[in-house]
């Protein structure tokens, strides 16, 4: 009995989920790359309320809800701290992105 063919195919076993990992492992960084490039798109320095959200405010290092702001509220929002984006045009106050939707151009009122 000849054991060569069991060696080749043990090999050919061994190439071929190498393969399949390779192909899973490119496949999931793929993906999350892909989201984080979605979400820098998505930011926007001009927003406007979707629906009514918290205000923070920033004390001791900590974010504390410190209100409410309507729905259609226009906002400029400054830079990101952690997953809280400071408002410009408020002394202070920080809101979450979500439930905010980006405009072209903010509108003084």
């Amino acid at each position: 009995m000849r054991k060569k063919p069991k060696k080749k195919s043990i090999l050919i076993l061994i190439l071929c989920l190498l393969l399949v990992l390779m192909i899973g492992i490119s496949i999931v960084y793929i993906s999350c790359n892909g989201k984080k490039k979605k979400e820098i798109v998505n930011y926007s320095e001009n927003v406007v309320t979707v629906e009514e959200i918290k205000l923070y405010s920033l004390a001791n290092s900590n974010y504390i809800e410190s209100g409410l702001i309507g729905k259609n509220v226009e906002l400029l929002l400054d830079n990101i701290d952690n997953e809280y984006f400071k408002i410009k045009n408020f002394d202070n106050y920080y809101i979450k992105y979500n439930n905010v939707q980006g405009i072209e151009d903010y509108t003084e009122s």
